[in-house]
């Protein structure tokens, strides 16, 4: 048989805990309880500082995109004011300062329109145009002039000298439209760049906040099952606690 054991004998076995006893290992959950909780809300803040980091990022990106468009919309063939519109421009505004008494502002006004056309696709369009139509006609007034007679040597150096500026003017119309499209050309690698650079944002946000949300899940779970240990462990004080009182 064996031997029948005393709860209040000597030769019983030990004493269960005292409540008081068991404060290390309550301490330990408490703090990692407080170290699970901490790590969560610093999870939280990163996300939250990382949103608003990249809301800078994208505004930067978003005012990179729109002025690179805009200066792509400005060097396009048809932007800008024409030849004859800025020429009449420039004609109106001296004109109307001059009549006014106004002379130091009439040459800057005209200027100013004159340097809106340097700067315009359209007027360099309609120039080389003009230019094209000059060389042809006056390339053809100095083939036909050997029929004219007395007349004709003037004629024929008079048409030629004006081809040779015609030419000169239409290589110059040439030089410029192409560096109004090529900078089009650049303007619009500058907006797809940002717009790339705006999707890359999108997406390693999205990342970020999908790994954020997938670690705060784990750690409420965690904090769960801490939570439900320290009332266990609390409970097993207790009915400890009673046992020993009753005993």
């Amino acid at each position: 048989m064996f031997p029948t054991l005393s709860l209040s004998g000597a030769s019983g076995p030990a004493e269960p805990p005292h409540p008081d006893d068991l404060g290390g290992c309550d301490d330990g959950m408490d703090a990692l309880y407080v170290a699970l909780s901490d790590l969560r809300e610093q999870g939280v803040a990163s996300g939250n500082a990382l949103v608003l980091q990249n809301q800078d990022t994208e505004n930067q990106e978003r005012a990179a995109e729109q002025a690179a468009l805009q200066r792509a919309q400005a060097d396009q063939p048809g932007s800008g004011s024409g030849f004859f519109a800025s020429i009449g421009a420039a004609v109106s505004d001296f004109v109307g300062d001059v009549a006014h008494g106004h002379i130091g502002e009439a040459f800057s006004d005209a200027g100013r329109d004159l340097s809106r056309g340097w700067n315009s696709p359209h007027f360099w369009g309609d120039l080389g145009k003009i230019f094209t139509d000059v060389t042809v006609i006056s390339t053809a007034v100095a083939e036909a002039a050997p029929v004219l007679g007395p007349v004709a040597g003037p004629v024929e150096a008079v048409a030629e000298v004006t081809t040779a500026v015609a030419s000169a003017g239409e290589g110059l119309a040439r030089l410029r439209t192409g560096q109004f499209a090529a900078d089009a050309e650049n303007a619009q690698a500058d907006a797809a760049q940002a717009q790339d650079q705006l999707s890359l944002l999108s997406t390693r946000e999205h990342d970020a906040l999908s790994d954020l949300s997938n670690a705060s899940q784990v750690q409420q779970g965690a904090l769960a099952e801490l939570t439900q240990a320290i009332e266990t462990n609390d409970d097993t004080r207790v009915t400890a606690a009673s046992f020993r009182v009753r005993g």
